[in-house]
């Protein structure tokens, strides 16, 4: 048995919680100074070791009187080396090296992109926008280099390291061989989510009209319950993103009523030509810093927060994607072998052994990619615990700074 079963040997019947905490993996570190298991036989990019990457700037090209798009300049180093290497890539650049990804190593969990604004061939210069968009880019190439074997992928070399014209030069070439996009289409892309119940499996599967169940092998049974540990992040994740919204917009309506109390109270001070109301002066003024603490609070909760908890779920999103993935070639061997006992008594029918060529195949992709992915959801679950932990220290230490402030607000001393 291999290491990155025994996480999820026996989970059976567990609460949530006891789930979230089941992990024996360590936190995540610096993927360089990790044993390499070189999961997808690729020789080790030395390159790609110690390097750090990041998004510059913006420029808008003009492709036409009413066509244009975003370029994002980029930079790479190996650190402590100030050889730059320095491109430029719109964000359908980055789709491009997600579908190749996609379809060349479909067992890895691809990092997120940031979404799609529908707005965005409107207004390309919301700074909001740019900004979210910017940030979300550079996150998933350091998720890339972060990852032990993705950053060693010769697609990764190329989007990173070869020139703009030579790059745009291979989109091209890829989009008139039909390979821009990933090949494999999700028949469960438009089926809303289930809520997830760890007292019984998620999936039920049938082969054609029978409705027998098939008994589960080991390996689908260990890849459902990772599914079902991570349907609790994706979950619990939303909910804390729903919060933090909600936070948000209770924080600024506070500071809306602190300012306004402020504007009271310095009005009542006005009228105060003896100043016998001294007291409502300072209480305006300190008022008035709380409010503009409260301010900020609330830009936080809508803010770094909020986004923060979008990429976690995101992430988690993408390790949800490729399961899928994985369950859809399953369902694809399942139906071919039902048709295959069907057309058994027909063995001579060249229908029949085009078929069953197919399924062995796919049989064969299916336990290859069943290796990769399950070393891949062992990395994940480790990486995304440290994160969650990072951003939940993170809270903390901003709500201390927060009160700490709030604090000092109300002892402000008039002048």
């Amino acid at each position: 048995m291999r290491d990155s079963d025994k996480d999820f040997e026996e989970v059976g019947e567990l609460t949530s919680s006891e789930i979230f905490y089941k992990q024996k993996a360590p936190a995540f570190h610096d993927s360089d100074n990790q044993e390499w298991q070189n999961k997808l036989n690729l020789p080790k990019n030395e390159d790609m070791l110690n390097r750090k990457v990041e998004i510059y700037n913006t420029r808008l090209i003009n492709d036409g009187y009413l066509s244009s798009h975003k370029e994002f300049l980029i930079r790479s180093w190996i650190e402590g080396n100030h050889n730059y290497q320095e491109i430029s890539r719109r964000y359908s650049d980055f789709e491009w090296l997600v579908a190749q990804l996609i379809n060349k190593y479909p067992g890895c969990i691809i990092p997120p992109l940031p979404e799609k604004n529908p707005l965005a061939k409107i207004d390309k210069e919301d700074p909001i926008f740019l900004e979210t968009r910017k940030r979300g880019l550079l996150r998933f190439l350091e998720m890339m280099l972060q990852h032990q074997d993705l950053k060693n992928t010769p697609e990764f070399a190329n989007f990173l390291f070869k020139s703009d014209s030579d790059f745009n030069s291979d989109v091209e070439k890829s989009k008139k061989q039909g390979s821009i996009m990933p090949t494999v289409s999700s028949i469960m892309e438009n089926i809303p989510t289930a809520p997830v119940s760890f007292f019984s499996n998620i999936y039920s599967k049938f082969v054609e009209g029978d409705k027998i169940k098939k008994e589960k092998s080991d390996t689908d049974q260990k890849i459902d319950n990772h599914e079902s540990y991570i349907g609790f992040l994706q979950s619990s994740l939303a909910e804390l993103t729903e919060y933090a919204n909600q936070m948000g917009t209770i924080e600024k309506e506070q500071s809306n009523t602190l300012l306004d109390l402020s504007n009271n109270l310095n009005k009542i001070s006005e009228f105060d030509k003896n100043n016998k109301l001294g007291i409502c002066k300072r209480l305006g003024k300190n008022t008035e810093e709380c409010g503009r603490v409260q301010t900020e609070h609330a830009s936080y909760f809508n803010g770094d927060l909020e986004i923060k908890l979008k990429e976690l779920n995101s992430y988690v999103a993408s390790a949800q994607s490729t399961i899928r993935r994985r369950n859809e070639l399953s369902q694809i061997i399942e139906k071919d072998e039902a048709q295959l006992r069907q057309l058994f008594s027909h063995s001579n029918n060249p229908k029949y052994a085009e078929l069953s060529e197919k399924n062995c195949q796919n049989k064969a992709h299916l336990q290859e990619m069943d290796s990769i992915l399950l070393d891949e959801l062992k990395y994940f679950e480790s990486n995304i615990i440290a994160e969650i932990d990072k951003v939940a220290r993170e809270f903390m230490t901003h709500q201390t700074e927060y009160a700490k402030r709030m604090h000092e607000s109300w002892l402000i001393q008039e002048n």
